[in-house]
């Protein structure tokens, strides 16, 4: 797995879930998943893929619409 593929844009983020980028953002700045701003505030988020992905997997899951 190279860098490329371990490190997302929050636009990326954003266009995988339907969230708003501003949403996205404001997931990373809580914690939610693992994102740091390597450049500081003018750099913006770099969100880690596994990270996001093992986060948005679980948010689909426990939303999911069960009939038991």
């Amino acid at each position: 797995m190279s860098a490329a593929d371990f490190i997302m844009r929050p636009e990326d983020a954003a266009r995988m879930t339907g969230y708003s980028v501003f949403m996205i953002r404001r997931f990373a700045h809580r914690g939610e998943f693992a994102a740091t701003m390597p450049r500081g505030r003018r750099g913006g988020w770099e969100i880690v893929r596994p990270s996001f992905e093992a986060w948005w997997s679980s948010k689909r899951a426990s939303s999911a619409n069960r009939n038991n």
